[in-house]
């Protein structure tokens, strides 16, 4: 690696890092899940695996925070802060070398940092415990790995594409669909013949094998059991093995739903044209909120660009991961009608790579169409509104939730027993009372309090958005009580503090 590759790469290290830290300043609440792999972290500190898979059913990643809180000392929540911005880091450093890979440029691989720092989606999360950003950046390394495979066939990157698919299992159990699915990119390698490919693929499952029989023999044997879950994954796996029997009797199932409950009965006959519709729409709407708009604009131009990816195996194996990963979404969609961001960021950091070549491209046609004043300036707009969409923070502030589990933590004892309507401002204020076990069906929290016997608890913490007004008029009135503390947000959303021991 020559010296100034070193350098993009460290500053990529200390930039992610520095980034990773700014987020920090907004003051948002952790996410709700991050609040279940903390307690899942603390179960297995406390009373080992299997508590922890009784928290959580997939623990690998509480693990690792429990790991690290151990290594470095700190609190489970500035552990997962740690280990989120050593994964990012992997993410980002990865990222820059597929840059390479591809043909890049070092100039192309600067682009490339920016075009990932930038990436708004990943930014908005940064102060968050994810799981996502392990997997996000396992999965980048197997494909790099899986890009030098495809050279030169060597064991050792047929291990490392193994090893690192089987490390993103860990944090995401989708990861199992690429470990079985990728080889299959290798038959469609050209200039070769059929028995030297099928040779290479079955030479990319071995290490699977292998490992993953190591994998699993140690888990059964260090901690005696397979109590996991892998219901997640059984959508796909229905998809795949049941084959199309299960997807035909799945789609009409969906069809008469259609129907019955939205068309007329004029209508009715356009019940598959009006699911399959759906399906690409919801497929398309979020790639667009996922991908952003302006990169969306960029990717959509370097794929009308012929021949920007111009090696032949990074051209396979990009096309060929997009494609796979495609169709594994679309089994999810088939069978959930719905597709959450993060499940097609895989996607978009696979088309983001073309973006820097997009870019070196646009330059040129530029200095040889500098009649085209309009060009720079569209891309500057384009490229400020990225920016600021990816540092700055327009959404409804939670502030006021962490100020108020602060306060409580502070100025109310240890011993003191918490009832609250919000799992984040239960977390922040580190006392017992409530536990959080997930969405509830019931979502009027009102309801589920009046249901409750608030005889064992000194304190009511309510979190009341701006439309419950009402709500919060109620509670005053059937305690009848007035809160002892309040904090705001400048949308009119509180946190209401009720001394109950009076």
């Amino acid at each position: 690696m020559i010296k100034s590759q070193k350098y993009l790469i460290f500053f990529a290290v200390i930039l992610n890092c520095l980034i990773t830290s700014l987020s920090l300043l907004h003051h948002q609440p952790i996410n709700v899940d991050g609040i279940i792999y903390l307690k899942a972290a603390q179960a297995y500190l406390d009373q080992g695996f299997h508590v922890a898979v009784a928290n959580y059913p997939w623990p690998f990643y509480s693990i690792f925070i429990a790991l690290t809180s151990q290594l470095t000392h700190l609190s489970l929540l500035h552990a997962g802060f740690v280990l989120n911005t050593v994964l990012t880091s992997i993410l980002v450093v990865t990222f820059v070398l597929l840059i390479k890979e591809l043909g890049g440029t070092l100039f192309e691989q600067y682009l490339g940092l920016f075009t990932i720092i930038c990436y708004p989606f990943l930014n908005h999360d940064l102060y968050n415990i994810l799981r996502d950003f392990g997997y996000y950046a396992f999965f980048l390394v197997a494909f790099l790995f899986f890009i030098y495979y495809l050279r030169h066939f060597k064991w050792r990157d047929a291990f490392i594409v193994t090893l690192s698919l089987l490390i993103a299992l860990l944090f995401r159990i989708e990861s199992i669909l690429i470990l079985l699915l990728a080889p299959l990119i290798v038959l469609f390698k050209k200039e070769m013949h059929l028995s030297q490919k099928i040779y290479a693929t079955i030479k990319l499952y071995i290490p699977g094998i292998l490992l993953g029989s190591l994998g699993l023999a140690t888990v059964f044997i260090k901690y005696h059991t397979m109590n996991i879950d892998f219901k997640n994954i059984n959508i796909f796996f229905n998809v795949l093995i049941s084959g199309p029997s299960y997807i035909v009797s799945n789609l009409s199932a969906k069809e008469i739903l259609i129907q019955h409950d939205i068309l007329n009965i004029y209508g009715q006959d356009s019940a598959n044209i009006f699911l399959f519709g759906g399906m690409i729409a919801i497929f398309i709407d979020s790639f667009f909120t996922t991908m952003s708009g302006f990169y969306t604009v960029i990717v959509c131009y370097a794929l009308l660009t012929k021949k920007i990816i111009l090696e032949s195996n990074a051209r396979l194996a990009l096309y060929g991961f997009i494609l796979l990963y495609s169709l594994i979404l679309f089994g999810f969609i088939l069978t959930e009608l719905f597709l959450p961001g993060r499940y097609i960021v895989p996607i978009c950091l696979l088309l983001m790579l073309l973006i820097p070549f997009a870019l070196t491209r646009l330059a040129q046609f530029y200095l040889q169409h500098n009649n085209k004043y309009w060009l720079p300036i569209l891309f500057i707009i384009g490229l400020l509104y990225s920016v600021i969409n990816a540092f700055g923070h327009f959404g409804t502030s939670k502030t006021y939730i962490m100020t108020a589990g602060n306060w409580i933590k502070n100025n109310t004892t240890p011993a003191s027993q918490l009832y609250s309507n919000d799992p984040t401002l239960a977390f922040y204020s580190e006392r017992q009372g409530t536990l959080y076990q997930g969405i509830q069906n019931d979502n009027d929290w009102l309801i589920t309090l009046k249901n409750t016997s608030l005889n064992n608890y000194d304190y009511l913490a309510l979190v009341i958005h701006n439309d419950e007004i009402a709500k919060e008029k109620q509670v005053i009135l059937w305690l009848h009580k007035k809160p002892i503390k309040q904090w705001q947000n400048n949308f009119g959303d509180s946190a209401i503090l009720f001394d109950l021991r009076h």
